[in-house]
């Protein structure tokens, strides 16, 4: 959308000078919510387009070869010839180099022009050879101002159609396509650009949660006047997945058993599921329903295992069981133990809402396993943020009555220090991530 404004530029003889330029704000952003529970969002900044007069940066003059630079005057930069050229000739060596053969829109300009000359005469832009008599500038510039000598231009002999600038006196003649002359080259200033800073909103780039509504604000100077623009970005709310994974209550195991896992339920859309199993120290040690693991008496066996689930709709589910070895009381084959889940059992703060919010293995590489226990089935969401705050995941799911398991996959995260908060009903508990 368009934002139109008017500037004052200027103030002569008690009459106001006014330019109207135009404010083009982007289009509202709305972003449909992936699923993820949250969308990394970019945007453009706004721009200028109409009549704005956004100046000219005339600090940096380039060396061009064969040309000996004259200065800068009114947002643009002069160069004289070093040799002599015919019009036409140096009419295409000042557009190889990024510019023209100098326009003159006033008699200022035509003494900048005449003192810098280096010889008694120099081409300029304006000439009549598309049309007799209707002389134009090389540019296409509408500049109404000329300087002719007395009786010129005569177009002697029918063929001169070019004009040349006289250092003695700055008069102008019209000459013909077989004279040379020095040129006078005119580049113009690059055009400043417009500043456009952010004030207030998110970050560009930032990852929005779903439902988010935020207005972003930029503001420019543009010559002195502060014009603003301000749009929102909204990502769309995101459907609530329904999908489970129930491994049952933990379990125990003899001595010379093998650790063999399997759930008890999988809910949702089952087709196509990528299933992955992490064992006690976070490494994933299994891509199929079912899991068999080592001799329950190896070293690391016992400890707490999780399968994820993730279907094609774009569900995740994730449960835990503690698998607890060497009983030799345990039976032939493995069973259920007696315990029941574990909640509560580490003495940490609770509140309300959620207990024992915690994340294993910790310092972590890759997997690690958070888990917290709650008395109510609602929904939560679990958020990593960096050391500075910055928020760089998010998801959103329904909690189970009792406990609940997640895994983090932190593999393709920087090394160092992350937090992971989770929220509930406007509850939050915070546990530190070291990431190495």
């Amino acid at each position: 959308m368009k934002n139109f404004f008017t500037l004052i530029i200027g103030l002569l003889a008690g009459t106001v000078l006014s330019a109207q330029c135009d404010v083009v704000c982007p289009n509202d952003i709305t972003v449909n919510c992936d699923g993820s529970g949250g969308v990394n969002v970019s945007w453009d900044e706004p721009s200028f387009s109409g009549s704005c007069d956004l100046g000219t940066d005339c600090t940096d003059a380039p060396n061009i070869y064969g040309f000996i630079y004259a200065g800068t005057y009114n947002g643009s930069h002069y160069y004289c010839s070093y040799y002599n050229y015919r019009w036409e000739d140096a009419k295409t060596l000042c557009a190889n180099n990024g510019g023209y053969l100098a326009t003159v829109n006033d008699a200022a300009e035509n003494e900048y022009i005449r003192n810098f000359i280096m010889t008694s005469s120099a081409w300029i832009g304006y000439n009549d050879v598309a049309s007799e008599g209707n002389f134009v500038w090389a540019n296409g510039e509408n500049s109404s101002y000329d300087n002719w000598q007395y009786g010129q231009p005569n177009n002697l002999y029918g063929s001169e159609h070019y004009t040349r600038i006289k250092k003695n006196g700055g008069q102008w003649t019209d000459r013909d396509h077989t004279i040379k002359y020095e040129c006078v080259m005119e580049i113009p200033c690059a055009s400043t650009p417009a500043n456009w800073v952010q004030i207030s909103g998110p970050s560009n780039g930032e990852l929005l949660s779903s439902g988010t509504s935020e207005i972003v604000t930029f503001e420019a100077n543009y010559n002195g006047v502060i014009v603003t623009c301000s749009y929102p970005i909204i990502v769309t709310e995101c459907p609530i997945q329904t999908c489970s994974v129930d491994l049952g209550d933990d379990v125990q195991f003899a001595c010379n058993q093998l650790v063999e896992l399997a759930p008890l339920s999988v809910g949702g859309d089952t087709m196509n599921v990528q299933y992955t199993w992490v064992s006690p120290n976070g490494s994933t040690v299994g891509n199929a329903l079912t899991y068999e693991g080592p001799l329950a008496s190896d070293p690391g066996a016992d400890g707490i295992y999780c399968l994820t689930i993730n279907t094609t709709d774009g569900c995740e589910a994730t449960d835990c069981l503690r698998v607890l070895i060497c009983n030799e009381g345990g039976g032939e084959g493995g069973g259920e133990g007696g315990g029941g889940r574990f909640a509560n059992e580490s003495g940490t703060a609770c509140t309300d809402m959620v207990c024992d919010f915690k994340a294993s293995p910790n310092p972590t590489s890759g997997l690690s396993v958070i888990s917290f226990y709650t008395e109510h089935s609602l929904e939560y969401a679990t958020s990593i943020y960096t050391s500075t705050g910055r928020k760089v995941n998010e998801r959103r799911k329904v909690s189970e009555k009792g406990s609940n398991y997640n895994t983090v996959d932190f593999s393709s995260y920087d090394t160092g220090i992350y937090f992971i908060r989770i929220e509930m009903r406007g509850e939050t508990q915070t546990v530190k991530v070291i990431k190495n």
